[in-house]
């Protein structure tokens, strides 16, 4: 089972997509804190980071920091066609809100799959 962190500062939100991505078989832990990010992450172990927007000036540091630098990271935002966003905020993938679940399922699996096959090529 793939473990995902959601960081949102819209408890809503976060409630919702642990939900959803539950349903769909993935371990779901959250935080509305950036700076606890780096210390769930750490512990928790996650392959996939899901981090808003107004979150995303915590993405360097846990791509600055060895436990966490290889995990990939999807930024969501409510702003649309800017993915000047992702690349400042070096995420690998960016989903606008709203989305539906299947487009965000699909994100998440494409991340997943370049994550691992990633990881075979190191070994």
């Amino acid at each position: 089972m793939e473990k995902i962190l959601v960081v949102n500062n819209d408890m809503d939100t976060m409630s919702l997509l642990k939900e959803l991505l539950e349903k769909k078989s993935y371990l779901v832990k959250y935080t509305s804190s950036g700076e606890d990010s780096i210390r769930i992450a750490k512990k928790f172990e996650p392959a996939l980071l899901l981090i808003d927007v107004l979150q995303k000036e915590y993405i360097p540091r846990l791509k600055a920091h060895p436990d966490t630098a290889r995990i990939p990271v999807i930024l969501m935002t409510g702003y649309s066609g800017n993915n000047e966003q992702m690349n400042e905020a070096e995420a690998d993938d960016i989903i606008e809100k709203p989305f539906f679940i299947g487009q965000l399922q699909k994100k998440i699996k494409l991340a997943l799959l370049k994550k691992n096959s990633a990881r075979k090529n190191i070994h």
